[in-house]
C-alpha cells in the first residue's frame, strides 16, 4: 500500500484493515506505543534527541585523535536518532490525521 494512499473508515468493517495498517506503519517506526488505542495512558510526545547529549566534553585539554574520533562517532548516532526523529514525527502526524476521516 503507497503512504499516499488513504483508507476511509465508513463502516465498522473497515476497522480492522484500517487498524492493521496504522499498526504496521506505527510499528515499523518504533511508535506504536504512542498512539495504541489499547494503552493508557500514552505518552505525551517523542523524546527529541539534543545535540549537546552527543558533543564532546568543551575541556579540550586531553584533545587527541582518540577524543575526536569519539566525538565524530557521537555526531554520527546524533544525525541517525534526529533522522528517526523526524520520520517518526512526520509518519505519527499522518496517521493522526488519517485518524480524523
Amino acid at each position: 500500500m503507497s503512504t499516499r494512499e488513504k483508507i476511509v473508515v465508513t463502516k465498522p468493517a473497515h476497522w480492522d484493515l484500517w487498524i492493521s495498517y496504522v499498526r504496521a506503519r506505527a510499528t515499523h517506526i518504533q511508535t506504536w506505543t504512542l498512539i495504541d488505542p489499547d494503552v493508557s495512558p500514552k505518552p505525551l510526545s517523542l523524546a527529541k534527541p539534543l545535540l549537546s547529549q552527543y558533543t564532546m566534553p568543551q575541556n579540550d585539554a586531553d584533545f587527541d585523535q582518540r577524543t575526536f574520533n569519539a566525538y565524530k562517532a557521537r555526531l554520527d548516532i546524533y544525525k541517525t536518532d534526529f533522522l528517526k526523529f523526524e520520520k517518526q514525527t512526520k509518519i505519527r502526524g499522518d496517521i493522526m490525521a488519517s485518524k480524523r476521516l
